[in-house]
């Protein structure tokens, strides 16, 4: 829900569809729930049918899932299977958990990972939500050091102390992000981090 706020925050209806192509979200999960909530929060903010923003989404919006997810949602595009969000007993099951893969197997999809790390290069703002910082995560979604300096926003409730430090050293090698003024480290739960650095976030 927050992330929907940010991304519709002081934006006109006329520019949603230019803010939505502006954003990339990877998903190391396979639930989908950004994909689910979003298009709830665009029609109550924008006052659209659910269906025009769920077809908004599927038509703007980068989101990758690079260890697969548990199919397509029904009003996303692509060929895979599609299952409804919560549906416990769906028929087509097995062919649901075909598309959940290993990092190794995300390796060798060579256009879905040329695509990935084509978004977090061309990215100004990278920000790490509850990210386990996994050298075989990382190496997913950044090959080489990225030229242009991002800035680089980390959430990691979950490190703390020397796992913390390592992980901070790691991504700043990976990312090749040098300048210690570049790198944010976010105190709280995601959702605080969300609503406490709104302004930046938004800009």
């Amino acid at each position: 829900m927050e992330l929907g706020r940010l991304i519709s925050a002081g934006l006109p209806r006329s520019r949603l569809e230019q803010g939505l192509a502006d954003v990339s979200l990877v998903s190391f999960t396979y639930d989908r729930s950004a994909e689910h909530v979003l298009p709830y929060v665009l029609s109550t903010a924008y006052g659209m049918t659910l269906q025009e923003a769920q077809r908004m989404i599927a038509a703007k919006l980068k989101v990758f899932h690079p260890l697969g997810s548990v199919g397509r949602l029904p009003w996303q595009t692509g060929d895979g299977p599609d299952v409804e969000w919560g549906n416990e007993s769906a028929w087509n099951i097995a062919a649901l958990s075909a598309h959940i893969r290993t990092a190794g197997q995300a390796l060798k999809d060579r256009a879905a990972l040329g695509a990935l790390r084509s978004a977090v290069a061309g990215s100004q703002r990278i920000v790490f939500l509850g990210f386990d910082f996994a050298p075989a995560a990382l190496d997913l979604m950044v090959d080489g050091s990225l030229s242009h300096n991002p800035e680089l926003v980390i959430c990691a409730p979950g490190l703390a102390g020397p796992n913390r430090d390592a992980a901070i050293r790691m991504l700043k090698r990976k990312t090749g992000v040098e300048r210690d003024d570049r790198v944010i480290l976010a105190e709280g739960r995601c959702l605080d981090v969300l609503k406490d650095y709104t302004l930046l976030l938004e800009s």
